[in-house]
């Protein structure tokens, strides 16, 4: 039945509302995630659940609603009249496990979709349990991956689509958490700690580039490590985890190299591409700024994107620049539909989870990502390019890495491109 809500705007507008129940009633869902909800107008919150029945009903309260307060999941889903539910609970004080698989199972059973935050669970074998849970009861769940969803990761991808950015060849992404001492160990907190935060790496990582097919750790005893990834594709990719760095830092650094132009994301809000360009030959460059010519205009550079805060728009609050509000507005648009979500549905959060439990066992090893294709990569060793001087005709020999010279006069050219460089007859480097 249609209801009489308010816009963003203040505005009254008449619409068919997505009825949301909520389970967990604690500071990250008070803070990040039902402000998040309200922000959509359709979403309509009429039920909170919470072990602690006071904490449910004050929630009810404190974000002016008449929902009804429970204590138990099966009683807020024998009330009906919900069209999906939101679940944002812990980890079990005894195992450390996440406490979404026995949630959630239970709601997907009864056919109803289910936004749950992360870590979805221990293991994949966790989320297979829930998304065997969502056949049997015909529905989905979406996970709250929310940096794929932040438009700055979005707006990534859509750089490194682009045919002039060419195939993706490598990526760093540096973030603060520590390396336990042993990965997979959640009574641990170092452990616990791991799994919370890198599930963030881990589903931007397969966002952007698809799961890792062999992965590697090496630790510190400090707790700083790396994480080395290798794609099937030929993509590899590192993780530095630096707990140690400066609080006052950015938290994260993600930077992607393609063939010929490049681009970096810091702090999950300040982005740079680098396009295909040069600075001219080395060694007798006398500009730092490329050359202009028919092919690369006067304004050919970097190009920088970075959230305004000057205004009450609503880009530059948190929710949105993080990607929380974008990950709800998803998810409710999905359940509208009453299709799956198309980003951070149950089968991106089992290769996130066989990633993560690939990452489980000794250091400085080798393991495959299940699921994954086997790695067959073949090196090959280049050779010298073959160039005769325009002014001797000799051929020119190798310098050093990157430039040829001819021996009698001197003139040098570069291997990469067709620049030569005459340096004067007679001259030997």
């Amino acid at each position: 039945m249609p209801v009489r809500i308010l816009g963003r705007e203040g505005e009254i507008l008449v619409v068919e509302p997505t009825r949301i129940g909520v389970v967990g009633c604690g500071g990250h869902a008070y803070r990040n995630v039902l402000p998040s909800v309200r922000q959509i107008p359709e979403a309509i919150m009429v039920a909170f659940c919470d072990l602690h029945r006071d904490k449910a009903e004050l929630y009810a309260r404190s974000l002016g609603t008449d929902a009804v307060a429970h204590e138990d999941v099966d009683e807020m889903l024998d009330q009906g009249g919900l069209d999906a539910v939101v679940v944002v609970v812990g980890f079990d004080d005894e195992t450390g496990e996440p406490l979404y698989p026995p949630v959630v199972e239970r709601i997907l059973r009864r056919g109803v979709p289910v936004w749950l935050e992360k870590p979805p669970a221990a293991d994949v074998s966790g989320v297979r349990r829930m998304a065997a849970a969502a056949a049997e009861g015909g529905t989905f769940a979406q996970v709250g991956f929310k940096k794929v969803f932040s438009p700055a990761v979005h707006r990534l991808g859509q750089l490194i689509a682009q045919p002039e950015f060419g195939p993706v060849t490598q990526y760093s992404y540096s973030y603060d958490v520590d390396m336990p001492a042993q990965i997979g160990n959640l009574r641990s907190p170092s452990g616990r700690r791991f799994l919370d935060d890198f599930v963030h790496v881990a589903s931007v990582i397969d966002q952007l580039f698809g799961s890792p097919a062999r992965v590697q750790t090496v630790r510190s005893p400090s707790g700083a490590g790396v994480v080395l990834n290798v794609h099937a594709d030929g993509i590899v990719g590192t993780v530095n985890l630096a707990n140690s760095r400066s609080g006052l830092a950015p938290v994260e650094r993600l930077e992607i190299v393609g063939t010929g132009a490049s681009a970096s994301l810091e702090n999950g809000a300040y982005l740079r591409y680098y396009p295909p360009g040069t600075r001219g030959p080395y060694g007798t460059s006398t500009s730092y700024l490329p050359p202009v010519t028919d092919q690369a205009p006067a304004d050919l550079g970097p190009r920088v994107w970075e959230p305004e805060f000057s205004l009450g728009n609503l880009h530059g609050g948190s929710l949105f620049v993080q990607g929380y509000f974008h990950q709800m507005r998803a998810f409710v648009d999905a359940v509208r539909a009453g299709t799956p979500p198309e980003r951070c549905g149950l089968d991106a959060a089992a290769r996130v989870m066989a990633y993560l439990d690939a990452l489980v066992g000794d250091f400085d090893s080798w393991r495959p990502v299940a699921g994954q294709p086997d790695v067959a990569h073949t090196h090959e060793v280049d050779e010298p390019q073959e160039f005769s001087c325009p002014d001797s005709g000799r051929a020119m020999v190798l310098k050093d890495g990157w430039n040829y010279v001819c021996r009698d006069c001197g003139r040098t050219r570069s291997g990469q491109s067709a620049d030569a460089i005459t340096c004067g007859a007679g001259v030997r480097t």
